[in-house]
């Protein structure tokens, strides 16, 4: 009431305090200007360059000029022509399932995993005093050659999963001629009705099947947080948490499967 009485207004009085001196019209648009020139320019450069504090330039990046960092991926490379065959071969089977069908396609795959210690160099971290104590709590992971390895094939739906199958040594991974061999797909047509053929699938779509994209990541995160001194420990404990882990991952094929088959049919583009 007494701002009221003297000021006729309940907002705030002009506060003193410094003026802003980095965050100025000239310093954004200098900013903008280089950013624009290399979107990949690091921030650390632009504020040596510019000769501006490191957290003026991350604000006015951040909340003046509404930016925030994408990381790089990788990806398999799409040429014109690939990206029109991943249209015309998912086209076909959009005909036959509504979005809705994709929760119960069975998508099926096999990988390789290594006795050694699986991790990620941006999420895995130790927190320590000094880069010393840091070493001797296991900063360093140790990498070898002709590591012993062992293959699994598992399949994936959006309420379950199958067994987890070990693979004896000497089958190959992918682009076999023994999967598209006609008995293997007239078997296939015979005992899964519904199967999608090996013509109808979009080829170059690892993003499309989420064993791929997601299950094999984190299981492989899971079972191989530490490194196994043999075979036996590394299946005994994919054992483990196939069981606990990969449940938890095909739920998330309830979020969208479908969506991401549509927009592979509308752009051919990866998906990101």
């Amino acid at each position: 009431m007494c701002r009221f009485g003297k000021t006729g207004t309940t907002s705030d009085r002009p506060r003193s305090g410094r003026p802003a001196t980095a965050t100025t019209s000239t310093n954004m648009r200098r900013i903008r200007d280089k950013i624009h020139y290399d979107p990949k320019r690091s921030l650390r450069k632009v504020d040596k360059e510019l000769h501006i504090s490191a957290t003026s330039v991350r604000n006015i990046v951040k909340h003046h000029m509404g930016l925030r960092p994408n990381k790089l991926k990788k990806t398999n490379a799409l040429m014109d022509q690939m990206k029109a065959t991943r249209l015309q071969r998912w086209r076909e089977p959009l005909k036959r399932f509504k979005p809705v069908d994709t929760l119960d396609i069975l998508f099926t795959d096999e990988n390789f995993f290594t006795i050694e210690q699986s991790f990620n160099r941006q999420n895995n971290s130790i927190w320590s005093p000094s880069v010393k104590e840091a070493n001797n709590s296991g900063r360093y992971v140790s990498r070898k050659d002709h590591l012993a390895s062992v293959m699994f094939w598992a399949g994936v739906t959006s309420t379950g999963k199958t067994p987890l199958v070990f693979v004896n040594q000497g089958v190959k991974q992918d682009y076999v001629p023994a999967h598209k061999a006609k008995v293997v797909q007239d078997w296939c047509k015979i005992n899964l009705p519904f199967m999608i053929t090996s013509t109808e699938w979009s080829p170059y779509s690892p993003d499309l099947n989420p064993l791929d994209f997601s299950v094999w990541l984190v299981f492989e995160r899971k079972a191989c947080a530490t490194p196994h001194n043999d075979l036996d420990n590394l299946k005994r404990a994919t054992r483990v948490h196939h069981g606990v882990q990969l449940p938890q991952e095909t739920q998330r094929l309830r979020q969208g499967e479908g969506r991401k088959v549509q927009f592979c049919c509308n752009f051919g583009e990866h998906l990101v």
